[in-house]
């Protein structure tokens, strides 16, 4: 019950930051490190990626896989 509450203020988090969008732009993913833990949460057109991951991984590199992921995605649906 709590990962689930964990995922719904997640979500949360990100809807509330649309409300911003149009003075500042669009997120284009947010970080959150925790004690043992940090998470990964990206927008896109199907809702929200949230990745849970170890402390000590290099989310960068995940942001840009899932970046590209997205981008294929776009242009398969547009062909």
């Amino acid at each position: 019950i709590k990962s689930d509450m964990l995922f719904m203020g997640i979500s949360l988090s990100s809807t509330l930051q649309r409300d911003f969008d149009d003075e500042f732009g669009a997120v284009k993913y947010n970080v959150t490190e925790r004690k043992n833990l940090k998470f990964l949460s990206m927008p896109c057109e199907c809702g929200l990626v949230i990745v849970l991951m170890k402390k000590n991984v290099d989310h960068f590199p995940l942001i840009d896989k899932i970046t590209d992921k997205k981008s294929l995605h776009k242009m398969a649906s547009v062909s």
